[in-house]
């Protein structure tokens, strides 16, 4: 069970019909894919992140992830990324995206300080636990419209 992909929507409203604070903002913005193996983060933030009027694709998975971004790469404007994994580490999801040559925006989700100076693909590191309204401002500077 642990290699299944979380989906997270509220109920009775898809991702696409939560209103945001500013959808301006937001119009034309692509996918955020969030990893994160603990459940009840994936399923906090992937609901504060919706409710911000971003689309969310969550896995608690990081191969599952890499395999979505890989097939959906044009859909995909950024990543939320936890570093330490049981699985497949932040580090390894990083490696298979990059030996992919794909380039987006990474936000790395840590509870230890992370180096980042060697990683120009990644734009952040938010320590957990994350404050949700620095969240959400890193995430509006770094997303790939």
């Amino acid at each position: 069970q642990k290699n299944k992909k979380t989906v997270l929507k509220e109920e009775g409203n898809s991702t696409s019909n939560i209103e945001s604070k500013d959808d301006i903002r937001t119009q034309n913005i692509k996918k955020i894919v969030y990893v994160d193996d603990e459940k009840s983060l994936l399923k906090m933030y992937t609901t504060f992140i919706q409710r911000q009027g971003y689309t969310v694709e969550s896995f608690n998975n990081g191969a599952e992830a890499v395999e979505y971004i890989s097939n959906h790469l044009n859909e995909v404007g950024l990543l939320l990324l936890d570093w330490m994994m049981p699985e497949m580490s932040g580090e390894e999801v990083l490696a298979g995206i990059l030996e992919q040559n794909i380039s987006i925006p990474i936000i790395i989700l840590s509870g230890k300080k992370i180096d980042i100076d060697h990683m120009p693909e990644v734009k952040s590191v938010l320590e957990k636990p994350v404050n949700p309204e620095k969240m959400a401002e890193v995430i509006s500077q770094s997303i790939l419209k």
